[in-house]
């Protein structure tokens, strides 16, 4: 394949811990987001003086599968107080200087990044004034991370929906601050589907500033699937991972029912971390109904029509089930991600991802590889 920019739209950056302490606005230092330790010895997440229980919220998981690849035996990862949060984090999660040499190694030009702690902590942050300070800290942090070498890194912002007008502000002030798109759960915290017209001002902002908006799986204690395994240690983390994507897909199901794309054609929806092998099946299922039941819907189009017009979808590396939805849907569509530094990351995705598309043309190589994310973000070439 002749030279193309290799861009990763989809890998995270693990948070400082005294991030929140030590720049949140005064009126909220009483109540900024912190680690602390359990009488076992385990890290948690303190959200608002709260100690919140649940999926990659507690026993102990961001020193082991919720934040970097293992380095150390798997028993250290299982026992309280052996591996904390900062012990597990890769340099390269933290400096954007050893962030490069990790592009470098890898054999990719730019990378859109993510937060990791911001995966979790909007489910249980019921105060949407409180949220949008936990936002703009992070928000903030993230963006001056990227200004070491703007080429190459940039960034989505965490935007909090339980204040629709707030979330929208926050969005304006990102764009000008040099934010790629933004980032939302798969899940709505505030229950409200996103087809719902109550995000209509965020949805507008997003599509008069030309920012694509990422829905992404995250560490939801409510996540679909989570009430036949509720507790949160490490036996259910295989659950865990297996369903976690699923949000995603309930997520996006609903900008459909809901009309979004018919009242916004110049949205822009970004499918993440919940692979996609399933979107060729589920667009042919949503078609089906659509020509049965779409009376039901806010739907002028089919969903195969509004997805090939306003919709992308990041691909796993390794995922060979993405070849046949690439073939159904056609290539234009598909993006790629790394999900560095998470635990179930690969160390050499662009190997993987080449070997993986070797039975595609040239064109729609370089079109997934990189081609597609630079004009959808608008990338330095």
């Amino acid at each position: 394949m002749n030279a193309t920019k290799v861009v990763d739209i989809d890998s995270h950056v693990l948070e400082p811990p005294d991030l929140w302490i030590k720049n949140i606005e005064p009126r909220f230092r009483d109540r900024a987001l912190r680690f602390e330790l359990d009488d076992n010895g385990w890290e948690y997440m303190c959200v608002d003086n709260a100690h919140h229980s649940g999926y990659f919220l507690d026993g102990g998981i961001f020193g082991r599968a919720g934040a970097g690849m293992p380095t150390r035996p798997l028993e250290d990862y299982l026992t309280p107080g052996q591996v904390s949060y900062v012990e597990g984090r890769p340099p390269g999660s933290y400096d954007p200087h050893e962030h490069l040499k990790v592009l470098d190694q890898r054999g990719i030009d730019t990378v859109i990044l993510y937060p990791t702690l911001g995966l979790t902590w909007e489910t249980v942050c019921p105060d949407a004034e409180l949220a949008l300070a936990y936002a703009r800290v992070y928000n903030d942090w993230i963006i001056e991370f990227c200004r070491t070498d703007p080429s190459r890194l940039a960034c989505v912002a965490h935007i909090p929906v339980r204040d629709v007008e707030g979330a929208a502000d926050e969005v304006r002030r990102t764009h000008r601050l040099g934010c790629k798109g933004i980032m939302v759960y798969g899940r709505p915290t505030n229950d409200i589907p996103y087809g719902d017209p109550y995000f209509d001002p965020l949805w507008s902002v997003c599509q008069e500033l030309d920012m694509p908006v990422s829905l992404h799986a995250t560490g939801n204690p409510r996540c679909f699937g989570n009430e036949l395994y509720p507790q949160a240690d490490h036996t259910v983390t295989w659950w865990v991972y297996m369903w976690a994507s699923e949000d995603v897909k309930l997520g996006f199901t609903t900008f459909f029912q809901g009309g979004v794309f018919e009242r916004f054609p110049g949205f822009k929806l970004v499918v993440t971390e919940s692979g996609s092998g399933w979107l060729a099946h589920w667009l042919e299922r949503m078609d089906e109904y659509y020509k049965l039941f779409g009376f039901t819907t806010d739907m002028k189009m089919t969903p195969t029509e509004y997805f090939k017009r306003q919709c992308w979808i990041d691909m796993e590396p390794e995922e060979k089930g993405a070849l046949n939805a690439i073939e159904v849907i056609g290539a234009d569509r598909f993006l790629w991600a790394g999900d560095f530094p998470h635990s179930d990351s690969s160390a050499d995705p662009l190997g993987e991802l080449m070997e993986n598309l070797s039975p595609l043309s040239e064109e729609d190589r370089r079109k997934i590889v990189g081609e597609n994310a630079v004009e959808l973000y608008k990338l330095r070439v």
